[in-house]
């Protein structure tokens, strides 16, 4: 990806931002050496929680992140009616949205773990700046139908799932595969809880959630879905069944996703998706809960 040409501050960038956020950006540039022959530049995607905006110094790239003040209620709704639907709250699941802060901290928690997080360059207190990295999203690959990255990013939800974090939010966007063929990490800023009186005994229920959401959408979003189901039923199940997931919890999250993508009455954003890309997800999405129940 080039960045556009410009100084300090690309107007065509700039000109879109807040006034708050182009401030927060000036201080962020300020702390970076060679800031004086910075460029910025838009990314493809930068989601519907967060003002990003990349940047390239001569001595290096990084990536500027602030929440957007406007977004969270509409964002909150969003993902309310999508947990209701997969019956998370009714097993005690809480849902949040990070501040920046939060989302620093918990990034730091991360590290310290050798979990493959972005690495946090500068925290401004409502705005960090991260490490550019230097790859591909995870959605960018099953999009063109290239599978290989799927059993890698499992892996790497189970890696942090033995240390008990859970990042949340995972749907292809949100993860990296880097230059080297690494799983790379970013974007936590929906924090996924339990209730501590929840009555439900069953454990698992936040890791079951979160392959439950990662599969889903990397169903949802593949050009490939015969060879997704194909890789669930040969590995993704069978290897979740051995690590002891709670494969009826993330069948049922996975039917429940389903139901919210599928109805047409469902709450939706200026980054919602046309609803003729789902008209072909119920057989698909029905085969892949019946692969992870029976696994």
């Amino acid at each position: 990806m080039k960045p556009r040409e410009g100084g300090m501050m690309s107007p065509d960038v700039v000109a879109v931002l807040p006034k708050n956020v182009r401030s927060a950006l000036q201080d962020a540039l300020r702390t970076l050496p060679g800031n004086e022959a910075a460029r910025v530049w838009a990314p493809a995607n930068e989601g519907a929680l967060n003002h990003v905006v990349l940047i390239e110094t001569p001595h290096g790239r990084s990536v500027f992140r602030m929440r957007r003040e406007s977004s969270s209620a509409e964002i909150f709704a969003y993902l309310n009616a999508t947990y209701q639907c997969t019956g998370f709250p009714e097993l005690g699941g809480i849902f949040g949205l990070r501040s920046i802060e939060d989302e620093v901290a918990f990034m730091r928690r991360a590290l310290a773990r050798g979990l493959p997080v972005a690495q946090v360059l500068r925290d401004g207190g409502d705005w960090m700046l991260i490490e550019f990295i230097d790859g591909r999203t995870a959605y960018a690959s099953v999009k063109e139908g290239d599978l290989s990255v799927v059993t890698k990013v499992v892996e790497t939800l189970r890696a942090a799932h033995q240390q008990g974090v859970i990042y949340g939010d995972r749907w292809g966007d949100n993860e990296f595969i880097d230059r080297y063929g690494r799983v790379r990490l970013i974007d936590f800023d929906v924090e996924w809880t339990l209730a501590k009186s929840r009555s439900d005994p069953r454990m698992g229920i936040l890791e079951a959630l979160e392959v439950a959401v990662y599969l889903f959408h990397t169903l949802r979003l593949t050009s490939d879905r015969r060879g997704m189901l194909q890789l669930t039923s040969n590995r993704i199940a069978p290897q979740l069944r051995a690590w002891s997931y709670d494969m009826e919890c993330v069948s049922e999250f996975v039917r429940g996703l389903a139901r919210f993508y599928l109805d047409q009455n469902k709450p939706v954003n200026a980054w919602s998706g046309s609803a003729s890309l789902y008209r072909a997800l119920p057989e698909p999405a029905g085969e892949l809960v019946r692969l992870l129940r029976t696994a």
